[in-house]
């Protein structure tokens, strides 16, 4: 059965697919739902399900799990226990960034290096390292002020995009982080690596999520709201899908009604919350009358509010 991709999933396939880039830097929208074949999943379970479903080792690295195999777990285990002896039971191996990205290092080199010993043509492991919270990993600053430990994890990095033979090996690095610019510059920069946005939802993909909620957790919604499911959508866009869940569920579990007044408070209360601060409305007191001059400007000001007002535009 084909998998409808959305547009940042589509391009990242193509790229890799095409020998372009073996480096992805995954940000924006990443702690969201992703759909697919009506489930929802995380991102990064999206990556191992519908993304690399044919690759034979992935793993998966952030500094409070460390690195664990999801796919490929007997493989990877195996060179670990011969590339740690004993030193496995230390775990801090696997969770701190210096030495669980010299473990994973030396893991894709070993595979590059048992790549080049097989006939020419024959396929070679196929493997995916997922980098998540990488903001943590390889963090934005100069390379002198980080220290030698995150100078070595960035130089790492970039060779994991920069060197020709990860990419012939068939070898793919995704580092997921909200904000690029909390990225250290010469990895978020870097020519040899793909920076792609996942984005909010639209109103038609809200709108889907709309009606796979209605399908499944919650049947009652249609019931409870007085805004129209269309135009709830439109009011809902500018949410994640996680948003957008959170403020329904609010109301329907507490038996509110979904009110047009109602909603816009909570999407703005909504927006600010998943902005982390970094935004916030203000009520004032002033009106478009307070404005000197500016008369088209103000025109198309009142006409949009109006709009609003109607439930014709984004709210």
């Amino acid at each position: 059965m084909s998998v409808t991709l959305p547009g940042w999933a589509r391009e990242m396939r193509d790229l890799f697919r095409t020998g372009a880039c073996a480096q992805f830097i995954l940000h924006g929208n990443i702690f969201d739902a992703v759909p697919n074949a009506g489930k929802m999943l995380s991102l990064k379970a999206f990556l191992g399900e519908v993304m690399f479903p044919g690759y034979d080792v992935v793993l998966h690295y952030d500094r409070s799990r460390g690195v664990r195999a999801v796919k490929g777990a007997e493989d990877w285990g195996d060179w670990l226990r011969n590339a740690l002896g004993d030193e496995l039971r230390n775990q801090t191996y696997l969770r701190e960034p210096g030495s669980a990205l010299e473990l994973i290092d030396r893991y894709l080199l070993r595979t590059i290096n048992l790549q080049a010993l097989k006939e020419p043509g024959s396929a070679g492991p196929r493997i995916a390292v997922i980098i998540d919270f990488a903001e943590f990993v390889v963090p934005r600053g100069e390379a002198v002020a980080l220290g030698g430990a995150f100078s070595a994890n960035v130089v790492k990095v970039l060779g994991w995009a920069n060197d020709p033979s990860v990419l012939h090996a068939n070898i793919v690095t995704v580092l997921l982080a909200e904000q690029l610019h909390d990225l250290n510059e010469l990895v978020a920069e870097n020519p040899h690596a793909v920076a792609l946005r996942v984005p909010l939802p639209g109103e038609p993909e809200m709108a889907e999520y709309l009606q796979a909620l209605v399908a499944g957790p919650m049947p009652e919604l249609a019931a409870n709201t007085d805004v129209p499911m269309d135009q709830l959508a439109r009011r809902l866009t500018g949410l994640s899908r996680v948003g957008a869940r959170r403020v329904l569920a609010l109301a329907l579990r507490n038996g509110e009604r979904i009110t047009s007044a109602w909603l816009t408070r909570m999407k703005k209360d909504s927006i600010e919350r998943e902005c982390a601060g970094l935004l916030e409305f203000i009520e004032s007191g002033f009106t478009l009358d307070h404005v000197a001059g500016l008369e088209a400007v103000r025109a198309w000001l009142r006409e949009d509010t109006e709009l609003l007002r109607r439930g014709k535009l984004h709210a």
